[in-house]
């Protein structure tokens, strides 16, 4: 239902009654700042305006439910087929392989570990392998802003001169630091080896982990570059910088390959995008799918060799490896699913559950088919989601077998018109305060919880900028 609006016909109104009493005072209103008459300046254009009734807004609610249910019930089916495996290598378990590589420090030498596990299915297609770390917080404002993008796109007066923002690692040994700043000098150093076990063979095949491919396009081609010169000795192009305080090696000799060393490193590169959370991953390397017929990552035994350098326990963090593989919509991630799956059924519940007021009292329809879409019937695939749709299509049919009493609606408009009256009465009690005790509870409870939250972001604020003794 909707109500439209005759410009025409009013404007016709408009300009006979201007006609009739306009013709004295037209030349002395020849300055006045009225707006002209047309149907612009005078809000009288042609003007649709929907009016939400309950026959509006029931059927859209129903089809967006039953647009949400395949999306939801698609975007989960795809999450749960994404293979994912992770191992936490800390070691804070003391009878970790890696507990005794738990307090090695930056400049201390290597520590090795390795961890045996089992894969109990297959991986199929590309796997990509992460580290993971918790606790470490990426997104400190300090740390954030704590490096010279001009130095890390190649810029040769930054490579010497870099930015205070860099500071105080911007120097060491009075020489400028590169790449400088507090999120190069953190940069994640564990070395991770994946071995496998072949039944078929006595000796352990090593996976082949590629280097290349896991940084942005647009991180490696356009926000890193190296710095330029005569020459492309990158030994050369960096003579007169000192590498970060906590780094094992320079820059320029990050790998031996010269498309992946120096800034556009993509080991650096995935690093130096900082996380939003304390806890996050980072891709490290890709395994490849290199036989159509054969899984990427067999089920079987594996092993990870570590080299155990990156410190976290002084912190209080974890370090993990995860393996994964990805789909249409990424990584594994079934909150999406449940989300657009739970919306719909919501909207369900609040349709198939309305109160038929007749003279005989208050009725509610039958919940069977309701309760076979809220609850979902335990099933899951294929077979349960088209049941779960066939049972939706129930309940909509027990909707629209049950019209809605108009006398209910007559009632509620009656209350309506004495709300507004008692509103709108002068008696000088703000509005919000007009529906007596309940809205002075609520209306103090609201400043309360305001005070509370500007409070408690302050004293945030002040957590975050002051420094942590160790």
């Amino acid at each position: 239902m909707a109500m439209n609006y005759n410009a025409k016909a009013d404007g016709q109104a408009g300009a006979s009654g201007l006609g009739a009493t306009g013709g004295a005072t037209g030349v002395a209103a020849g300055k006045s700042r009225k707006p002209d008459n047309t149907a612009f300046k005078q809000q009288r254009l042609p003007a649709w305006q929907p009016i939400l009734t309950a026959g509006t807004v029931l059927p859209a609610f129903f089809v967006i439910g039953l647009i949400f249910i395949p999306i939801g019930i698609g975007i989960f089916v795809t999450s749960n087929n994404i293979r994912e495996f992770e191992i936490d290598y800390t070691g804070i378990d003391p009878n970790s392989p890696c507990n005794k590589c738990l307090n090695v420090s930056w400049n201390a030498s290597p520590c090795h570990c390795v961890i045996n596990f089992t894969l109990d299915q297959s991986f199929e297609g590309n796997v990509f392998m992460y580290y993971g770390l918790s606790n470490f917080y990426q997104n400190h404002r300090r740390y954030v802003k704590s490096r010279d993008d001009s130095q890390l796109n190649g810029n040769n007066v930054s490579l010497h001169k870099p930015s205070k923002e860099c500071e105080p690692y911007h120097t060491s040994e009075n020489k400028p630091i590169a790449p400088c700043g507090a999120i190069a000098n953190s940069m994640f150093n564990d070395t991770l080896t994946l071995v496998r076990y072949d039944h078929n063979t006595s000796k352990p095949k090593t996976i082949s982990l590629l280097r290349k491919g896991i940084a942005w396009w647009t991180d490696k081609n356009v926000k890193f570059r190296n710095p330029t010169g005569e020459t492309n000795n990158l030994t050369i192009l960096f003579q007169g910088t000192s590498k970060p305080v906590n780094w094992r090696k320079p820059v320029y000799l990050l790998d031996s390959d010269q498309e992946n060393n120096g800034f556009i490193n993509e080991d650096f590169i995935v690093w130096m995008r900082t996380a939003a959370l304390p806890t996050f991953r980072k891709l490290y390397r890709l395994i490849e799918k290199q036989d159509n017929l054969q899984p990427t990552l067999p089920a079987g035994k594996y092993s990870l060799e570590i080299e155990y350098n990156y410190p976290v326990h002084s912190f209080d963090g974890r370090k993990r490896m995860i393996l994964s593989t990805i789909s249409w919509m990424g990584g594994k991630n079934p909150f999406l699913g449940i989300a657009a799956t739970l919306l719909c059924r919501f909207r369900l519940l609040a349709e198939v559950w309305p109160r038929d007021v007749t003279r005989r009292g208050p009725r509610r329809t039958s919940l069977l088919p309701l309760s076979l879409v809220v609850l979902g019937g335990g099933e899951g695939g294929i077979g349960g989601a088209v049941k779960m749709m066939f049972r939706t299509l129930l309940a909509v049919r027990q909707v629209t077998q049950n019209p809605i009493n108009f006398a209910s609606r007559r009632q509620l408009a009656n209350r309506i018109s004495e709300k507004q009256k008692h509103f709108q009465e002068d008696n000088g009690i703000p509005v919000h305060l007009k529906n007596g005790i309940p809205d002075i509870l609520l209306y103090r409870i609201t400043m309360l919880l305001s005070l509370f939250g500007v409070g408690y972001v302050f004293y945030n604020f002040y957590e975050i900028g002051k420094p942590k003794k160790n």
